[in-house]
């Protein structure tokens, strides 16, 4: 999945329950980039803008890792987002709170983005 802006938030649950098996009783969503990461939480453009703000926040400083390739922020936002869910699934279908979605939370883009769905 494409991401179009440096740093976004984009809504993947579809994607993930078209993943899901019928005899799955739990899937793991893991995101194997060390400059994004994932959460379970509200699809709201307000919250996608907070989140997308506090992203912002880590830019700006100067952080050592910076002198290799710019992007020291973005792998310190994804580390304390972090880079999988796990959530169970009944009937084939995910097991998510009323206003729970699976969001990838982009810190480098744009990029192409890979997403690694396991059942359990």
């Amino acid at each position: 999945m494409p991401t179009a802006r440096k740093i976004q938030v984009g809504d993947i649950t579809d994607a993930v329950q078209k993943a899901v098996k019928k005899d799955a009783k739990a899937v793991l969503v893991f995101c194997p980039h060390t400059t994004c990461g994932l959460v379970l939480n509200e699809a709201e453009d307000d919250l996608a803008a907070d989140f997308e703000a506090l992203t912002k926040e880590y830019y700006g400083r100067s952080w050592r890792h910076d002198a290799h390739d710019g992007n020291a922020a973005a792998h310190l936002a994804s580390s304390l987002f972090g880079h999988s869910v796990i959530m169970p699934v009944e009937n084939a279908l995910l097991k998510l709170g009323t206003w729970q979605r699976v969001l990838l939370l982009e810190g480098d883009g744009p990029r192409q983005r890979h997403v690694w769905i396991q059942k359990i």
